[in-house]
């Protein structure tokens, strides 16, 4: 993990449009892998390649789902501070 701290807000926002992106991707895998092999999501047994292949992308998208809140809580974090610093100087 890295510290989001100490990137700017224009880094921070580049990042966060990436991870947006990469996010869209996995919602696009995701709405056509369940169109092409309807899987049963109750079965956690199941070790198929296609149900790896679904977990695999499942950890993938809640990691790039985690990553986007951690981003937008550090840029939120900068403009509320940059508000702060302008109306105390």
């Amino acid at each position: 993990m890295i510290n989001l701290s100490n990137y700017s807000l224009k880094e921070l926002e580049d990042i966060r449009d990436k991870k947006i992106i990469e996010k869209m991707k996995l919602d696009k895998f995701f709405s056509m892998f369940l169109d092409a092999y309807p899987l049963d999501a109750d079965d956690d047994t199941n070790e198929s390649p296609l149900w790896k292949l679904y977990k695999q992308k499942l950890k993938e998208y809640q990691e790039t789902e985690n990553a986007i809140n951690r981003i937008k809580f550090h840029i939120d974090q900068k403009c509320l501070k940059a508000q702060t610093n302008f109306r105390y100087t």
